[in-house]
């Protein structure tokens, strides 16, 4: 029965996706009517959601390098941060913002299919280390990740196999832990 508590963790995983997924997908039928013309549509006032649902999904806040005349032969160059001046009608940025918009909702349904996964829950089990290492934003590409990698699948081979030996021991030393958390 309390492993049944572990279904809460996908759960969760569903319900924030579906949720951020929606908002993220209102932001954008919003922008598109003001694209059209409609400002009653308030579009600037999701901004700031905007960028919490974008830096929620872990995509990348681009910039767009611009060059524009200053008068008198001068030239300003410099990089237009695309979600600090949304909405913008400007093509390149409207092109850019939707973009970014289109990855992240994707991230989003991406999560929600993996939420309710099995084999998902299972590759992340397995790769438990490196999982752990790319969500606290490190690289997981390291000689440290794999090294980790490879102590977690030794540690989960010793388990199993003491789990086959010594079956009756270890059940009742998760019985008496678990006794132990739940009280």
């Amino acid at each position: 029965m309390d492993f049944l508590l572990l279904l809460l963790i996908p759960l969760f995983f569903l319900i924030d996706s579906a949720y951020s997924y929606y908002k993220l997908n209102k932001i954008y039928d919003s922008y598109f009517e003001w694209l059209r013309g409609h400002s009653s549509t308030r579009v600037a006032r999701k901004r700031s959601a905007l960028k919490k649902l974008i830096a929620h999904a872990g995509v990348s806040n681009p910039s767009l390098p611009t060059v524009e005349p200053m008068g008198w032969g001068q030239l300003a160059s410099f990089k237009i941060d695309v979600l600090e001046n949304f909405p913008s009608n400007r093509e390149d940025m409207t092109q850019v913002t939707c973009r970014v918009i289109q990855d992240a909702l994707g991230v989003y349904k991406d999560r929600m299919w993996s939420a309710i996964n099995p084999l998902s829950w299972i590759q992340t089990f397995v790769f438990l280390p490196q999982s752990i290492i790319g969500y606290l934003g490190l690289s997981t590409d390291t000689v440290l990740t794999k090294l980790l990698q490879l102590i977690w699948w030794a540690l989960c081979s010793a388990f199993a196999l003491a789990k086959v030996f010594y079956a009756d021991k270890i059940n009742q030393i998760i019985a008496t832990i678990l006794h132990i958390i739940s009280q």
